[in-house]
Order: structure tokens, then C-alpha cells, then sequence
């Protein structure tokens, strides 16, 4: 997003023509004349410059009229118009043919030139570049200097530039000088004397158009087509200077140096704008406390108990990023939760607490285009956003209220650092933070959810099954009772009237059924109706309406045919099941039957006569083995349905395990691209913790089993004597890492197998102990097993970390590794990826200045390019060398904390509070700025 750059406060990047001519240079504006003063401006707006040097050769006289144009411009501004800063100069011809640039500040004028050009007794025509001063290079150096000028050699590779036109002691004496500020150097490849490498010369390289003429025809230099960066708070000669001192390394980016379409002032996709403090206990009372901020890197210094964290804690609160200090299970150290909790409460002088009941706190967040307002209270503890609206020119309330994922702030103090130190899991689940875990997580929450939701199907159906044992032995009695009466010699009969009842009744069933379709083809015919036309609403005279009644009619007559067509195949279906019914009953089947049904009532009258007290036994017996059969089917389907169900949750399962291996694949690219050529740390992924991870597991297996601390379950863990699945997970295992993985997935499953088997009290392997835990458990709440399954031991990061900082001898830190190596680690680490606003409270804690410097200052610096930075901090080095752009110097004064002064490093205020409360401050300034305090 290309930010106005009047919309944030501190440093930002200015377009600087360090070398341009007017017309009132006689060599000048001969191929494209320039038509007035208006237009040169002009072209330079349109070129997007926003500084110029007006540096005619030996002349200032075009000055006031520029300056006069440049306010007609500001009072009534064209469609092309955009801010420009006009920086008073002149190209010094010296004597010995070298040029030299003289700036000064925007609000000097033509006088300022007049009176140099007389100290350095340029005696020669106004505009005209072949006349030189009386004067040597080096005294007129010195004489820009003493008329607060900035003496900048100008083109010192061509000609009449330094580097050409004098050698030896000349150029010696030159390169001695302390009064050049920069040199403009054409060509950045340019091959520099013996003398400047020797004499171990660091100038500042930068770049001016030196246009002539006024457009790019026929001429390689023109408004815009040369230029340089400069980093400034706002365009004054003070500014420059600094920025000239800093050098290329920090404020200055020549124009060829950058690629095409650079802007230094592109802000960071996510940036916080501001921060708002309302009626807190020492912040924000009576007057609303505000802090605005720069998109790039912004310090944050004071005195102790100035206020410095107290920001740090209302931009956890507002961005819900309170979250990221439960690290652990139980806490446990967790001193950074713990201090954190005590600022959220409701506080008193004789009670620990930052907060009042009606404590609220707000902040401006820019993503992309869009404003967002994050709106926290005190009251009810929640945060609103509010997107900005442009039409209405106000806040309305946005759509998505989610805060914590739209605006991906990272926050933490070295102490949270060094807690994360001590917890693997909780660096884990940074890293996963930064891998955009969430579309992974909803597609294993819901292949969690599809495996548990299978077994408990399974476990539903299973309960059918119980009956299974009974029926079969019921089925084996009833076919032995049946066959003693088949044995005897009426068996025949029987058989073929057992044959005949059931294919009558087959027959009987398929009839019905027949007569049935019958029906509903005459239920069919009946509701088709077609609605009447509103009485009135056609006229039958009416020529169009005729068209209408015409279809309306042909409509009619289609569904009259289709009525009478299911009445027909109504009447012709009932025919024929009559005639097929009185067909089969006249056929040798039905006869068969018949005649089956004629002998088996004589049997049973047979029977009865012969005594037997049950006749219809048989009958009944056939019935019932009839009834468990069917059961025993239904049973058989059961079983099928258990196995495919089974089947599936083994698939859902076995995709689990895919989910599982791609997050790892996700983790291992996101480590090796984020700290890839790092080189203070290197992390890598150990796959199910297999590095020392036995407590974790066992802790993790104990809460999944339900198993107590006091149950000793040796067959978890055995310490004493090295047994028990945890103690063995991990022996021996292949030094190839797919190897590896692959026969730790063996063992765990099937310890897993042992489990399920235990619980169900099929094996004893696990000992009577803790079969029996696990058996009364997977009775009590069977599903517990199931979460068993799709447990695995989580994967652990190993952090490893070069002592000298220069990536070698990389040593892990597990279990090992002072304080300051382990926060150093992190930090690299923390500083190394993402995009989004970091917030680093105090990151200098447990670091060696040696570490400050290498670490923190360069990863900074390099950070703020992709990312806004705000730095809590009491290291000068980290705000000066770390180039802040923006620095809030805090204090605390009738029972508030506030800001004290607020700006660009470049204000005199700024740098005096940098040295007035930060230890060592001034020797900070010195290495950088020395030769300005």
C-alpha cells in the first residue's frame, strides 16, 4: 500500500535531486527550452521528486523567482501538482576545473549563493561554468562549511570531477577534508583512485539528475531520470546532513541501485497506526493518552516505571494476543502471565492492578487499503472492529469480528521468550502460528470427527450382536426337533406342503403387490387436474387473447388424453391380475398346491386321530425356525455393515496419519525457507519427539489412558529397570529418517493393539494392574479408547545456535545452553519470518552487547523492510543503530505515564532524550552522529 507520506509521523523516505539547472545556466535548456519557471517545477512534480537542489553553475539569480513560482503552485494547485522542497545551491567552478555542489537550507535564498560565491572569490559571469575561483578545492570546502552550507563534489568520475581532474597530494589534501558531506558519483561501477581506498575513505555515493534540458529527448538526463533516496523526518538541511552522515547503509538509496517502480515508502500490508489509552490507573487519565506510529520501526524508551510496557500490555489486549502467554499446561514459571495478570486487574493504591472499571483502550490497524478500529473495555473484556467507511466518512462495525487471525500480531518480551525457551511446545505452536495452520486443522479436526463418529456406529451396531449366540443354538434345536418329525414316513408330506405355503404366499405377496401399483396408477389419474383461468381475465373477442385460450385449450385436451390413458393402463392392470390370479389357481402348479394343502390336512387329521395332543407342532416349528432365521440374517447384514464401517474408520484413520506426515512436511519448509543462510540458529523437526522426549509421552499417554500419577502402570513406563513401552519406544531405533519414522509408527501401534486388547480383557500383557484400569474404563466410556487411537506423539523442534554468530559449530540447546544463548536463539528465530507488526518488549534482556549488535540491531534493520517493528527498549544501540524511524521517549509525571517527546532521531529533542535517559545514550549518538553533538 503506497501510504501518503503525510499520514504517519517520524522518518520516511524523500526522492532527492541532488544537481539540476535552471535556464539562468548558460549551458543549459538548449535542445528542449524550458517555457517558464512554473513548468520546470512542474516536471519535477510530475517525475514524483520531492526534493530539488537548485544548483546553476556560480548563480543562485534564478532562486527567487523559483521560490515565487513554487507559492503560486501551493496557492492554486494544478491537477499535477504534489509537494516539492526547493534546497537553495550552486555548482561551484573550482579552480583546477573541479566542480563542487553547495546546498542550502530550503529556507535560505538567493543571498546565501551571492555571499559564498564571494568567499570563495568567484569573480566570473553568473550561470557561466568555465570561470573558477581563487580559491583551492579544499578551501572552498571549508568555506561551504563555515557558511552553513553542505559541500558535496559533484560528478567525481567525469569530468571536472574530483577523481578526474586532480590526483596526488591535491587529491589527497581533498579526501582529508572533514567538510564533504557526500559525493555525486555517475556511475556506481566506477573505479575509485588508489588514494581513497588508502586513506580508507567512506564518502556518501549520491546521484542528481544534472538536467540541462527540460524532457528525455535527445538528452539521457532530465527531471526524474536521476535521483536519490534520502531518509529525512521532514526536508531540512539538518535532516540531510544526517541522513548524508548515516550514509548509503542507512538513509540513502541511489535511483540506479533500485529496481524499476522501488518506493522505500510501500508500508507493510498489516501495520498498526495508532494507539489510544482511556482512564487507566497511571495512563490516560483526563486526557486521552495517544501514541501514533511509523509503518516501519518504531522505540519505545524511558526511565523505569515510565510507562514503557504498560503500551506493550494495552497492544496485548487490544489485538487479543493475551492468548499467546498460556505456554503451557499448569503455567508452571510462566512469569510473564503472571505479571501480565496482575497489570489486568482493577487496581488501588494498596491493590496491584493498571486498570479501572472504566479502562478502555483502542487501536488503528491499516490491511491493505482498509482502516480497521479494534475497540477494547474494561467492562465485559471483549474487542469490536470496526471497519472505516469511506462514503459515510465514519466507523461502522464490521462484518467479521474475528481479531486474532485478521490481524496476525507478534508480541512478546525477552522474558516470554525465555519461557518459550524452556517449553518445546509452546516454539512449536509459534511455529505452527506462521505456517497458516488453520485450513490443515479443519481437515484433520474433521477426519477426527468422521473416525470417532464411525467406531461409535460401530460400537451401536455391536450391541446386535450379542444376541447372535443365542439364536444360533435356538436355530440348532429347532432343526433337531424338525427333523425327528421329518424322519418319519409322513416327511414327504410335510416337506411339499412347507414348499407349497411358501410359494403361495410368495405368489399372494406378488399379486398384491401388483394390484397395489394399480391403485396408485388410479390415485395418480385422479389428482391430475389443471387450474381454471380467473373469471374475466381473457376476452374471447380479443384476437391476442384468442392465442391464450387456444393453448390454454390444446393443454386441456393433452391432459384429458393422459387421464383417460392411465385409466386405461388402470383398468388393463387389474384385468390382469384377475386373469393371472384365476390362471395360476386353474394351473398344474396351483393344482400341485392344492393338492399339497389336501394331504397335509389329512395328515394332521391323521394325526390327531392317532392321539397326538399338538398336531399344528410341525406348523409351528416351521414358523419359528422361519422368524430365528430371518434374525440371523438380519444379524449377517449387521456383521457386514460393522466390517465396512470398521474398513472405513481403518481408511480415516491411515488419512489421519497423511494429515499428520503434511503438517510435518509444512513445519520442516516453513524452518529450512525462514532460516535458510541464518547464522545464529537452526531448528530442525524431530519426528514423535524421539530426542528426549519421554516424559512428555508418558505425561501425554497417562492423560489419554486416564491413568493417575500414583498408578504405577510399568508397562507405560518401567524407570527402575528401563522397561515399559516408553522406555523402549525409542531404543535402537534407524538412523535413516524415513526408516526411523516408519518403525516408530510400528511400535506405537502396536502398543496400541496391546491396549485395545487389554481394555477388552483379551490379553493380559499389560498385567492384571493396569488391564484391569483400562477394562474398567472401557466400560465406564468406551469412546476414551477411541481418542486413544488417534493419539500420536506430538512432533518437537530441536534449537540449535552458533555461539560466535557466524554459522558454524552449531551447538543444541536441549537441555543445555546459557539463558542469553537460548533468548538469543529464539530471537533470531522471531526476527528471521513473517510479515506481520512485531512487538518486542526489551529484547536486549540476557544479551551481551556483542549480541545486541550482530543480533538484534541487524536483524532489525533488516526486519523493518518487510514489516512494521515497534521496540520497548533501554539500549541506545537498538534505537540509533537500529535506525529507528520513530521514537517515543516516555515519562511519568503527576501520577501519569505519557509520552515526554515524540519524533524522528533526526530532532534535536529526540536525540537529547535518547541521551538523557538511556545508558550509554550519548556514546550511541556519537558512533553515529559524531561529528553533530
Amino acid at each position: 500500500m503506497s501510504t501518503p507520506l503525510a499520514s504517519f509521523p517520524g522518518s520516511r523516505w524523500w526522492t532527492f535531486d541532488f544537481h539540476t539547472h535552471t535556464p539562468k545556466s548558460t549551458d543549459g535548456f538548449k535542445k528542449t527550452p524550458c517555457p517558464d519557471l512554473k513548468e520546470w517545477l512542474l516536471a519535477f512534480m510530475r517525475a514524483g521528486i520531492d526534493c530539488v537542489a537548485v544548483t546553476d553553475h556560480n548563480s543562485g539569480d534564478a532562486l527567487p523567482d523559483l521560490q515565487t513560482a513554487l507559492e503560486g503552485l501551493q496557492a492554486a494547485p494544478p491537477a499535477d501538482f504534489r509537494p516539492l522542497t526547493l534546497f537553495p545551491g550552486v555548482e561551484i567552478s573550482v579552480q583546477g576545473g573541479v566542480h563542487i555542489l553547495a546546498l542550502f537550507d530550503p529556507s535560505k535564498g538567493r543571498d546565501e549563493v551571492v555571499r559564498l560565491l564571494d568567499g570563495v572569490g568567484y569573480q566570473g559571469t553568473p550561470g557561466d561554468s568555465n570561470s573558477v575561483t581563487n580559491k583551492s578545492v579544499t578551501e572552498v570546502l571549508e568555506i561551504v562549511a563555515t557558511k552553513g552550507g553542505v559541500a558535496i563534489p559533484a560528478h567525481v568520475d567525469e569530468a571536472k570531477g574530483l577523481f578526474v581532474e586532480i590526483e596526488g597530494q591535491s587529491l589527497l589534501a581533498a579526501l582529508k577534508s572533514e567538510h564533504v558531506a557526500a559525493m555525486e558519483l555517475r556511475n556506481a561501477a566506477f573505479s575509485k583512485p588508489g588514494l581513497y581506498a588508502a586513506e580508507k575513505i567512506r564518502w556518501p555515493e549520491v546521484l542528481g539528475s544534472d538536467t540541462h534540458n527540460f524532457a528525455a529527448t535527445g538528452d539521457p538526463r532530465f527531471p526524474g531520470s536521476h535521483y536519490t533516496w534520502v531518509k529525512m523526518d521532514r526536508p531540512s538541511l539538518a535532516a540531510l546532513r544526517l541522513a548524508l552522515h548515516d550514509g548509503n547503509a542507512f538513509s540513502l538509496k541511489r535511483s540506479d541501485a533500485c529496481p524499476q517502480g522501488y518506493n522505500p515508502n510501500t508500508a507493510p500490508q498489516l501495520w498498526i497506526e495508532s494507539l489510544s489509552v482511556s482512564k487507566a490507573r497511571l495512563m490516560g487519565n483526563g486526557t486521552q493518552a495517544e501514541f501514533k506510529f511509523n509503518p516501519w520501526m518504531n522505540a519505545i524508551i524511558g526511565g523505569r516505571g515510565s510507562g514503557k510496557s504498560t503500551l506493550v500490555h494495552f497492544l496485548r489486549l487490544v489485538t487479543k494476543r493475551d492468548t499467546d502467554l498460556n505456554l503451557a499446561e499448569g503455567q508452571l514459571d510462566n512469569r510473564v502471565k503472571v505479571t501480565f495478570d496482575k497489570f489486568v486487574q482493577i487496581g488501588s493504591d494498596s491493590q496491584p492492578g493498571g486498570l479501572r472499571a472504566e479502562t478502555a483502550s483502542e487501536a488503528v490497524i491499516r490491511k491493505g487499503e482498509q482502516r480497521f478500529l479494534l475497540q477494547w473495555r474494561q467492562e465485559g473484556r471483549a474487542v469490536a472492529v470496526s471497519e472505516w467507511d469511506a462514503a459515510a466518512q465514519g466507523w461502522k462495525l464490521a462484518s467479521s469480528q474475528d481479531v486474532v487471525d485478521r490481524f496476525p500480531l507478534r508480541l512478546f518480551s525477552q522474558d516470554e521468550i525465555g519461557v518459550i525457551a524452556e517449553r518445546p511446545e509452546a516454539l512449536l505452536r509459534r511455529v505452527d502460528e506462521s505456517i497458516a495452520k488453520a485450513d490443515w486443522n479443519a481437515r484433520y479436526t474433521a477426519g477426527e470427527n468422521q473416525f470417532l463418529e464411525l467406531l461409535s456406529k460401530v460400537r451401536s451396531l455391536s450391541t446386535r450382536l450379542a444376541e447372535k449366540d443365542r439364536l444360533v443354538g435356538q436355530c440348532d434345536d429347532l432343526a433337531k426337533q424338525l427333523a425327528a418329525f421329518e424322519k418319519s414316513e409322513h416327511a414327504k408330506i410335510r416337506q411339499a406342503f412347507q414348499k407349497a405355503s411358501r410359494q403361495k404366499r410368495e405368489a399372494t405377496a406378488m399379486l398384491d403387490a401388483f394390484r397395489d401399483l394399480a391403485t396408485q396408477v388410479g390415485t395418480l389419474k385422479d389428482g391430475m387436474l389443471l387450474p381454471d383461468l380467473p373469471a374475466g381475465l381473457l376476452d374471447p373477442a380479443d384476437a391476442t387473447d384468442q392465442e391464450l385460450l387456444k393453448a390454454v385449450t390444446q393443454l386441456r385436451q393433452s391432459l384429458a388424453k393422459a387421464v383417460s390413458a392411465l385409466g386405461q393402463m388402470e383398468t388393463d392392470m387389474r384385468s390382469q391380475v384377475d386373469a393371472t390370479e384365476s390362471a395360476l389357481a386353474k394351473s398344474a402348479w396351483g393344482t400341485a398346491v392344492k393338492t399339497a394343502e389336501q394331504e397335509h390336512e389329512a395328515l394332521v387329521a391323521s394325526l390327531e386321530a392317532q392321539g397326538v395332543t399338538d398336531p399344528a407342532a410341525y406348523t409351528n416349528l416351521l414358523v419359528k425356525r422361519q422368524e430365528v432365521e430371518k434374525q440371523l440374517k438380519e444379524i449377517e447384514g449387521t456383521e457386514a455393515e460393522i466390517n465396512k464401517l470398521t474398513s472405513l474408520a481403518d481408511e480415516s484413520l491411515g488419512k489421519l496419519l497423511e494429515l499428520r506426515a503434511e503438517l510435518r512436511t509444512m513445519r520442516e519448509t516453513f524452518l529450512k525457507q525462514e532460516l535458510q543462510g541464518n547464522r545464529y540458529v537452526r531448528i530442525s523437526l524431530v519426528v514423535f519427539n524421539h530426542e528426549g522426549g519421554k516424559n512428555q509421552i508418558e505425561a501425554e499417554i497417562r492423560r489419554e489412558l486416564q491413568v493417575p500419577e500414583t498408578n504405577k502402570a510399568s508397562a507405560i513406563r518401567n524407570r527402575d529397570d528401563g522397561t515399559g513401552f516408553v522406555e523402549t519406544l525409542y531404543a535402537d531405533l534407524p538412523t535413516d529418517g524415513a526408516a526411523r519414522t516408519k518403525e516408530l509408527l510400528k511400535r506405537i501401534q502396536d502398543w496400541k493393539l496391546q491396549v485395545l486388547k487389554a481394555a477388552r480383557g483379551e490379553v493380559h500383557s499389560l498385567g492384571g494392574h493396569l488391564g484391569n484400569h483400562l477394562s474398567a474404563k472401557f466400560k465406564e466410556r468406551p469412546e476414551a479408547l477411541d481418542r486413544f487411537r488417534i493419539w500420536w506423539p506430538e512432533d518437537a523442534l530441536v534449537v540449535s545456535y552458533s555461539r560466535g554468530g557466524d554459522g558454524e559449530n552449531f551447538v543444541s540447546l536441549s537441555g543445555g545452553g546459557s539463558a542469553g544463548e537460548k533468548a538469543a536463539a529464539l530471537l533470531a528465530f522471531f526476527l528471521a519470518h513473517g510479515n506481520s507488526p512485531l512487538v518486542i518488549d526489551q529484547p536486549e534482556n540476557d544479551l551481551d552487547n556483542h549480541l545486541i549488535t550482530d543480533l538484534v540491531v541487524a536483524q532489525l534493520r533488516n526486519n523493518k523492510e518487510r514489516r512494521q517493528i515497534i521496540v520497548v527498549t533501554h539500549n541506545p544501540n537498538i534505537v540509533v543503530n537500529g535506525d529507528a524511524e520513530l521514537v517515543h521517549a516516555m515519562e511519568f509525571g503527576s501520577g501519569q505515564c505519557r509520552a515526554k517527546v515524540s519524533g524522528a532521531l533526526q530532532d534535536e529533542a529526540v536525540r537529547a532524550e535518547v541521551c538523557a535517559v538511556m545508558e550509554g545514550g550519548k556514546m550511541a549518538l556519537k558512533s553515529r552522529f559524531e561529528r553533530l553533538i
